[in-house]
């Protein structure tokens, strides 16, 4: 669902903390013009590798204004036959509900070695906040993997909501993987003016024309 400012009400900033935490929010955080909400996560693991959870992945926020995202940090390391996966799924708005958001960018910090392979594949769901998995138009990705750790940027075209889907998986192959950092971003346009502004806007506009018409006369 939606949310404008102007109905919500004060809303919690982004701030550092756990996974579980995140998923505790009720109406989600807020970092500059973007409100991200609904967390919830999946894991997965091979013996020997002890599955995580949300209380293990950290959630650091990037209030880079027009660039504002969330770094995820935990110990996804796996040897031997090991495999772990985390899927952490969310919905990333705009406050204003204006159509700004452009662009989405993903990094990481992926190694593998002796066979092991680390990859981070985003699955999102442009101007649907219903989830990837009952996406009403087709799905993007973007993807790292180990040796082009990023980042990598994609445009679309300007919306209000996306729903996202991170795919973070380590699986050793008889060697090695490891991913500790992902850096999830999502770029903004400028701020474009509020109805009330255009309001004004034009209200001003004909004011000048009324202005106009009189000195003609």
């Amino acid at each position: 669902m939606l949310v404008s400012s102007a109905l919500a009400g004060p809303l919690p900033t982004c701030v550092n903390g756990t996974y579980a935490s995140y998923e505790a929010l009720s109406s989600g955080c807020v970092l500059g013009n973007l409100l991200f909400t609904n967390f919830s996560d999946i894991e997965f693991s091979v013996a020997p590798a002890l599955i995580l959870t949300p209380a293990s992945i950290t959630v650091m926020p990037d209030s880079f204004p027009l660039d504002e995202g969330l770094d995820f940090n935990a110990s996804w390391i796996v040897t031997g036959t090991g495999e772990l996966e985390s899927t952490l799924t969310y919905e990333v708005q705009t406050l204003n509900s204006a159509a700004t958001l452009n662009g989405i960018s993903l990094s990481f910090n992926g190694v593998g070695s002796g066979g092991g392979t680390s990859t981070d594949t985003e699955t999102y769901c442009i101007g649907s906040a219903l989830g990837t998995a009952s996406c009403p138009t087709t799905n993007q990705t973007i993807s790292v993997s180990n040796g082009s750790d990023g980042p990598f940027s994609q445009s679309y075209s300007p919306t209000s909501v996306l729903s996202i889907s991170n795919q973070i998986i380590v699986a050793a192959n008889g060697g090695m993987a490891t991913i500790s950092d992902v850096n999830d971003n999502y770029a903004q346009l400028s701020s474009i003016p509020e109805p009330a502004s255009l309001a004004l806007l034009g209200g001003g506009l004909i004011g000048i024309g009324l202005l106009r018409n009189r000195r003609r006369r």
